[in-house]
């Protein structure tokens, strides 16, 4: 990684937004390791900050509860993201004959790490492969946080 100017907060300065990363990052390092993040869910006051909870009508699903979540970046900064009313997902139909594991993750999508649209982020489900044993959890991308595995069971 290239020095990065203006340091943050200078007087007269213009900051980017992996500058203002790398500060929050310096605030959340573990063991005081260099740009090392640690990412997470923030803990709630009721204990259900974006936990996933499973849901069967209006249609199969699951629902994100409010939260925050520390999403680590490519340089070692965190994408803060907050979200404030539960988040309702919709599960992919099941396989007739395979099982499958999909992935509820926190993702961010930043057009400075060359995702198109503007920078946002968002609860979404990553469909994993359907199999004929147990299932596998799909690989997790760039600029996400896992909260939970869904297991697809064959219908």
């Amino acid at each position: 990684m290239a020095v990065i100017n203006p340091p943050t907060y200078v007087q007269d300065g213009s900051h980017s937004a992996i500058s203002d990363r790398l500060s929050l990052a310096a605030l959340t390092m573990p063991s005081g390791s260099a740009l090392s993040a640690r990412g997470g869910v923030r803990p709630s006051l009721n204990g259900t900050g974006l936990s996933v909870v499973a849901r069967t009508t209006p249609t199969a699903g699951v629902t994100v509860k409010a939260g925050v979540v520390a999403v680590p970046d490519a340089f070692g900064g965190i994408y803060t993201c907050h979200l404030t009313t539960d988040f309702p997902l919709t599960i992919g139909p099941a396989s007739a004959t395979q099982n499958r594991v999909d992935l509820v993750v926190a993702r961010v999508y930043d057009s400075e790490a060359g995702d198109s649209g503007i920078g946002r982020w968002t609860p979404e489900v990553i469909q994993g492969t359907p199999s004929s044993g147990a299932g596998v959890p799909p690989v997790l991308p760039a600029r996400c946080w896992p909260l939970a595995q869904v297991s697809v069971l064959a219908s």
